[in-house]
């Protein structure tokens, strides 16, 4: 339990940061940027080094900011799974379900 504890401690800093992060992309966004500006970049790449190893991901940051913030849901996805293990079972069960609709729809033939 106290293990459990400690590790939600230690993620809150990097899930609050990428949420910062992302919330920065967002508006830029919105104001009709396409491109990750050079500073966002060099923030970024020094936050993903802070990162525990299981939550790195290398992906390119020079480009389209759509491209960079479907990463770093990602990233986000996997920090607040190891914050709370339930989600990573949710996630799984998620999987499996997409993929016995998958199936299924194979049972059909296309209209």
């Amino acid at each position: 339990m106290a293990e459990a504890a400690s590790t939600q401690r230690r993620l809150r800093r990097p899930v609050s940061q990428v949420d910062q992060i992302l919330s920065e992309l967002e508006e830029i966004h919105l104001q009709g940027g396409i491109k990750v500006p050079a500073a966002m970049i060099l923030r970024i790449e020094q936050w993903l080094e802070t990162l525990p190893p299981e939550c790195r991901r290398q992906f390119p940051l020079r480009t389209t900011i759509t491209r960079v913030m479907d990463n770093l849901y990602d990233i986000q996805d996997r920090l607040l799974s190891m914050k709370d293990r339930s989600r990573e079972l949710l996630r799984a069960q998620d999987v499996e379900s997409d993929r016995d609709v998958e199936l299924n729809r194979d049972d059909y033939p296309a209209a």
